[in-house]
């Protein structure tokens, strides 16, 4: 089965310019990649989750609607394009629901809204002591509720810098335009973020003694 990144190359000049094949294949290649980014944006208002599939949805037909406007027609291009889509309606959702007045929702399992989806891999890679992702499906699922409830505990700037590069997938460049810093605070806020999840998931320390060193685009520190 080819990887969900080659899908989304293989289709997406196809798909931008409304060939309806390559869009359905693009977002089945999507569609796992947005869960998780709407879920990440959540897990600081676990009573939320239960909005997870309404929001990734909303955020999908944003994409088509949008698509043929896409400027830069490359995969980081759709990342970027895509991850400030499901920024903006997660923060509509958040706000219409502050509006409401509605009373606070029954909490959802975190492991509802992931069911069905992968362990985030390039971040369970950078969290784990051994660099191995779990084995089976359901402890890719459990490992995916571990992250993402830990990521709801750090704060707002170290939650926002893990969600967009690892569940967003941007380069540290982006993150840094996004976020209005330099590309080497960026990438220095991305590996400390990365130590704090880490002793949250892992309760390991190994990488609290090691000194700060920047971080290349993928999240991995630069030797």
């Amino acid at each position: 089965m080819a990887h969900a990144h080659e899908i989304i190359e293989r289709h997406l000049h196809d798909a931008a310019d409304g060939n309806r094949h390559a869009l359905d294949q693009l977002l089945e290649a999507l569609q796992p990649q947005v869960h998780l980014m709407v879920a990440a944006r959540l897990a600081a208002t676990p009573a939320q989750f239960h909005a997870v599939e309404e929001i990734a949805q909303v955020s999908m037909i944003a994409l088509v609607s949008a698509l043929a406007r896409l400027e830069h027609r490359t995969v980081a291009g759709l990342h970027a394009f895509l991850s400030r889509i499901v920024s903006n309606k997660v923060a509509d959702f958040l706000r219409r629901r502050a509006a409401s007045g509605d009373g606070p929702q029954r909490p959802v399992s975190l492991d509802a809204s992931t069911a069905g989806l992968s362990c985030p891999g390039p971040l369970w890679h950078a969290l784990s002591a051994d660099g191995v992702t779990p084995g089976s499906h359901a402890a890719m699922v459990d490992d995916a509720g571990r992250v993402l409830a830990a990521i709801g505990e750090l704060t707002e700037r170290a939650r926002d810098v893990i969600t967009l590069a690892f569940f967003d997938q941007l380069s540290t460049a982006e993150i840094a335009t996004r976020l209005d810093i330099s590309r080497p605070a960026a990438a220095m806020l991305l590996l400390r973020s990365i130590r704090q999840l880490r002793r949250r998931v892992t309760g390991s320390s190994r990488l609290d003694d090691e000194p700060d060193q920047p971080t290349g685009d993928n999240g991995t520190v630069v030797p």
